[in-house]
């Protein structure tokens, strides 16, 4: 019942190493969905984080904040909520 090719042996055996270092492929699914999660999450709050630190700083209140891709303090923002999320996440990685 066992009679597999040697071709399709050694790609087997390269899924499954593969597989061994990442996890299953389920595993992997949750991940990723993890990671799009907090991206997402990061990118939607990263107004508001900057409208709180405005507050906070300078003392200006912002009625209304708009996602602005291209300015350099929203992509500095946003960039900091990515590592911040990766640090957090990444115990529960490792293991």
């Amino acid at each position: 019942m066992f009679a597999v090719d040697q071709d399709c042996k050694s790609v087997c055996l390269l899924d499954s190493c593969r597989r061994g270092s990442w996890g299953s492929d389920a595993q992997q699914a949750k991940r990723l969905g993890l990671a799009f999660y907090e991206a997402a999450k990061a990118l939607l709050m990263t107004p508001y984080a900057i409208a709180v630190h405005r507050f906070i700083i300078v003392g200006e209140k912002t009625t209304n904040y708009q996602i602005a891709l291209v300015e350099p303090r929203f992509r500095r923002f946003f960039g900091w909520s990515l590592a911040l999320s990766v640090l957090a996440y990444a115990p529960g990685g490792i293991s």
